[in-house]
């Protein structure tokens, strides 16, 4: 894959630091397109000083944000009417999917455990409170362990999580309800606004932080990230602060922090952003997924790290899906040896 060099101003400027030379090979299975397959993939750093941070979208500057508001509105108002019915239609049609993911050394406590990922929700105009609620009402009646928000919970205005948060409370798991941000969250201008509306109605944000899930004397540790593109991305803090722990699980909107957090010994990314392409045609690749590793939807693997992308919930700009159904996967974790895992060791986390 030919790598992306940083570009004239203007353009977007994609960057992923990573040793010199790094490369490995990701194993693409998707949940849509069964039959397993392998690319290799080369991520090449763009000089030995960059910064630790990914950039899979781009930041925008006031102006920009207040020129995409403006469009976004501007089209929401021509579409809304059809936009809404569609939307609302492929919401309450969304699928629960089960998918066992084996992680080696996962302590015996964590043993079946299940997180139940939401992604790319993109309230607002086309998806409103009433269709949330009974997508979460169906969510709650799976009793998942964990409930993981992943990112894009609003289009580019911050009053859109009014939606999301009138909905939040038919979410109920038993380690309770964790979101990061995603890059259309910070293209609202007020992300402190989205935060505080989310959090005051019962989610806890990770934004480059962590915490520990506890059973029975065993740990999980679940760190978050901001968004690699638009937000502040930071794993080293996330990682600064959570426990060490055999096992680990990243949230992050984007799945290009995929390398960087196989670098760090993370077990497991749970990833959304690319909508699974949203526009699909039949045995073709999207035409893109604003990605830099070109993801799609599925699991692929970077040495010794898994990446779980879903294909999320809501759409951006048109209200459509085309052979890319929206989805709510359960994640449900299983144990193999870790002996299996040749020199691997200890994550450190």
């Amino acid at each position: 894959m030919t790598s992306h060099r940083p570009t004239r101003r203007g353009r977007i400027r994609i960057r992923l630091p990573l040793r010199r030379g790094e490369s490995g090979r990701l194993e693409w299975v998707s949940p849509v397109h069964r039959k397993p397959v392998v690319q290799p993939v080369h991520f090449t750093p763009l000089g030995p000083d960059d910064p630790e941070v990914i950039s899979a979208f781009p930041h925008l500057s006031p102006k920009l944000q207040k020129a995409a508001q403006t469009s976004w509105k501007a089209l929401a108002r021509v579409l809304h009417p059809p936009g809404r019915r569609l939307v609302g239609r492929f919401v309450e049609q969304a699928t629960v999917e089960h998918i066992s993911v084996p992680i080696r050394g996962l302590e015996a406590g964590f043993d079946g455990y299940t997180i139940a990922f939401l992604s790319d929700i993109h309230a607002g105009p086309y998806l409103k409170a009433d269709a949330l609620r009974k997508l979460f009402a169906k969510v709650s009646a799976e009793k998942p362990d964990l409930i993981v928000l992943g990112g894009d919970l609003v289009n580019y205005d911050a009053d859109e999580a009014d939606e999301v948060a009138a909905a939040l409370k038919q979410l109920h798991a038993r380690d309770g309800v964790l979101s990061v941000l995603g890059n259309h969250d910070h293209y609202t201008g007020a992300v402190a606004s989205v935060v505080s509306q989310i959090e005051h109605s019962g989610a806890r944000y990770l934004v480059n932080d962590s915490l520990s899930i506890s059973r029975r004397g065993d740990h999980l540790a679940i760190l978050g990230v901001d968004d690699g593109g638009a937000g502040r991305f930071d794993l080293a803090r996330a990682r600064a602060r959570a426990r060490e722990t055999r096992t680990s699980v990243l949230l992050s909107h984007t799945p290009d922090a995929l390398p960087l957090a196989s670098r760090i010994g993370i077990d497991l990314v749970v990833s959304g952003h690319t909508h699974g392409g949203q526009l699909r045609a039949p045995k073709f690749p999207p035409i893109s997924t604003h990605t830099r590793g070109r993801f799609v939807d599925g699991f692929y693997r970077f040495g010794p790290t898994t990446v779980f992308v879903g294909r999320g919930v809501g759409v951006v700009c048109v209200p459509m899906r085309a052979f890319c159904p929206p989805h709510v996967p359960f994640l449900h974790l299983h144990a193999l040896p870790r002996a299996a895992a040749g020199n691997r060791g200890r994550a450190i986390v």
